[in-house]
């Protein structure tokens, strides 16, 4: 009993635990995003843009799933898919794996960057102004072997979680595949001047990474350059592009990329890709870990305009200049 102003009362009930979120209403997602299409006033993004009664059913059927106790990865994403895609197989692996597939698109990026969608699978690579993830040539299916596949996201965690829907698994993964960066990997960044690339090597720098000025992906863990979509210069190499960069690495070493992307854009990876299961490895350290190194490391100096930038320069220097976190000179190779 307690006692208040002289008086006994009963004691407080305890706190209620909180309830968990209610899961994402796939029927509610399609609905609203047939709200933002007839807003958007845009028809000519759809190629073909199925009946909204149609998806509906589909949205209610993943519903039912997810009330069963089911927990698919990409229950109640809205996606659209380009039609030079193997857009049947794609269609299926996304909606297996619990996404809602509007119709076909002929300008994925554009779709996701008005908000239509929340991701789109396409044969184009440039961003406009979302992410883009293009995996290792032969992880998703394609209509034609010669087409790159690239996954537009608002977030690298969001694409990459449709990468890993979108890989039948049909594709043997080397025994060797790295599935981190790791905490110090060695980048190289194209030569120039680029604000964007000179920010960014600023924080990977400031992270514990190893930044050297180089134009070749050899010898290092991922190679840095200003935002493209021309892939045919990159074939065989898998590329993801956020604010403005970039990044690439070796053949079947996405993780990597998708990594230090994640990183650049604020965000840290759960799972990496492929999962472990696939591959016959041990899981490297996650690449999450850049972003406390970054938090722990203060070694910098104003920058010209004010802001903290790594010590040693980052842009402007010979192919070969060395960066390494915590030293006041950069060296180049002899």
């Amino acid at each position: 009993m307690l006692t208040v102003n002289g008086m006994e009362t009963l004691p407080l009930p305890p706190e209620p635990a909180p309830q968990p979120p209610a899961p994402v209403s796939a029927h509610r997602q399609v609905l609203a995003a047939y709200d933002r299409i007839a807003e958007a006033g845009r028809p000519e993004l759809w190629t073909t843009l199925r009946p909204a009664e149609d998806v509906l059913v589909e949205a209610k059927a993943i519903d039912v799933r997810v009330r069963a106790g089911e927990s698919p990865p990409l229950a109640g994403v809205v996606t659209a898919v380009e039609g030079t895609v193997d857009a049947a197989t794609a269609a299926r692996l996304l909606t297996d794996a619990g996404a809602v597939v509007l119709g076909e698109t002929g300008q994925a990026a554009v779709a996701v960057v008005l908000g239509l969608v929340d991701i789109a699978i396409g044969t184009t690579a440039d961003p406009a102004g979302c992410v883009a993830l293009s995996p290792t040539p032969g992880l998703v299916p394609v209509a034609q072997p010669a087409e790159r596949v690239t996954v537009f996201a608002r977030t690298v965690g969001e694409g990459q979680q449709a990468l890993t829907a979108c890989d039948p698994g049909s594709c043997g993964w080397p025994s060797s595949v790295r599935l981190s960066a790791g905490e110090r990997p060695r980048l190289a960044i194209s030569a120039g001047t680029d604000p964007v690339l000179r920010k960014a090597a600023g924080d990977l720098l400031a992270a514990g990474a190893c930044v050297e000025t180089a134009g070749t992906l050899t010898g290092y863990d991922a190679l840095l350059l200003p935002a493209t979509g021309d892939l045919t210069e990159l074939p065989g190499l898998p590329v993801a592009t956020v604010a403005g960069i970039s990044v690439v690495a070796k053949a079947f070493e996405d993780q990597v990329a998708l990594d230090i992307a994640a990183f650049l854009n604020g965000e840290q990876l759960r799972n990496p890709y492929p999962a472990p299961h696939r591959v016959r490895c041990a899981p490297a350290r996650p690449a999450a870990q850049l972003a406390a190194r970054a938090a722990r490391r203060a070694v910098s100096r104003p920058g010209p305009d004010g802001r903290a930038i790594p010590d040693g320069r980052v842009a402007g220097e010979p192919a070969g200049t060395r960066h390494h976190p915590g030293r006041g000179r950069s060296r180049a190779h002899r």
